[in-house]
Order: C-alpha cells, then structure tokens, then sequence
C-alpha cells in the first residue's frame, strides 16, 4: 500500500481570496516526503531562476547558530513582500555565511596541524611535549566539532 501524505489543502474562502494560487510537489532525496512550493501570484516556481543549479536547503546545524538566526532576520525585515524573494536572498544570505564558517573553521584547523608539524622538526623539552600534548589536543576537538557540527 502506497499513501501520499504530502499535500496542499485550503478552505473555499481561502482560494477566493488567492484565486491565481499555484501549488507544486517536489521531489527531494534527501527525505521520504515532497516539499510543497505554493506562489500566491500563480507563477509557478520552477520558472524561477536558481543561480546554483539547486534547492536552499536550511541545515540543522545553523539553528543552534546565533549569527544564522540574526542573519535570517535582517533579511526578512529588509527585503520586500514576496516570500520567494525574501527565500532566494536568504538562502544566499547563509550559503555565503556557512562558506566563511567553512573557511574560518579550515583555517584554525591548519593552523594547528602546521603548529605541530613545526614542532616536530626539533627534539621537544618536557615542556614542548605538553604542549604538544595541548596542541593534538585542541586540534582533535575542533576536527570532532566541526565534523559533528557538518554531518
């Protein structure tokens, strides 16, 4: 047996007051349900244009972020009244924020690991080895974190 859960419903006031309304159900891998794209202006949305190729996809992992919630905001109070709008330039709002996370984030990595590589090169006092020690230490944290944090 096969249902259909993943669908638009509305009451016969709500389609008078929005009669040019176009519903669509799309596809995505990355869940077992479509997502529903609704346009109150009857455009249907798949004319509009992606500049990536692909869908905004907001990741789990931004929703314990201040800065992503703060980033959400100023977006939505400056943009206009179209919620696709308002969607497509947030959703390249946090691409470019999530990428300078990326990069910030890499770049404390590398530090690191090159702080110990440099380490390495001479014969280390106890001193040296604890931090070291340190070092591996925070490296392996900030790895662990950044790879629960994008999973």
């Amino acid at each position: 047996m096969c249902d259909c859960l993943d669908r638009f419903t509305a009451t016969p006031e709500w389609l008078n007051a929005y009669p040019n309304c176009y519903v669509q159900s799309e596809y995505t891998a990355a869940s077992g349900h479509f997502f529903i794209v609704m346009d109150t202006n009857g455009d249907p949305m798949c004319q509009t244009p992606n500049i990536h190729g692909d869908y905004f996809k907001f990741d789990n992992c931004w929703a314990s972020e201040p800065k992503c919630r703060e980033k959400i905001i100023e977006c939505w109070k400056s943009l206009g009244r179209f919620t696709l709008e308002k969607l497509v330039v947030f959703g390249t709002t946090l691409d470019s924020w999530q990428q300078e996370k990326r990069r910030k984030s890499s770049g404390r990595i590398n530090h690191l690991q090159k702080t110990i590589n440099n380490m390495m090169v001479e014969p280390l006092s106890i001193e040296g080895l604890k931090d070291l020690a340190e070092i591996e230490t925070k490296l392996k944290d900030l790895i662990d974190k950044d790879e629960a944090y994008w999973s």
